[in-house]
């Protein structure tokens, strides 16, 4: 996963038709499987981001969706 770091505000419509200002942080830019782990030692080729400016964190998660089983900040 690549994240763009810190604050970004996002103008947005409400209910009312007004304009309004939501601030988000950490914005999630890319999101790439790198494959299949079966529990055992294994290297995966990390594609270059699309921006220099983005961070990347790599996310072990269970079978469909499933809980995460571990997270590493690169």
């Amino acid at each position: 996963m690549r994240y763009e770091p810190g604050a970004h505000s996002v103008r947005v419509k409400g209910d009312d038709r007004k304009m309004r200002t939501v601030t988000e942080t950490n914005v999630v830019r890319e999101l790439t499987r790198l494959g299949l782990w079966r529990g055992t030692a294994k290297r995966y080729a990390l594609p270059p981001p699309a921006a220099e400016d983005l961070k990347s964190v790599v996310i072990v998660q269970g079978r469909d969706g499933g809980r995460i089983l571990a997270a590493a900040r690169l």
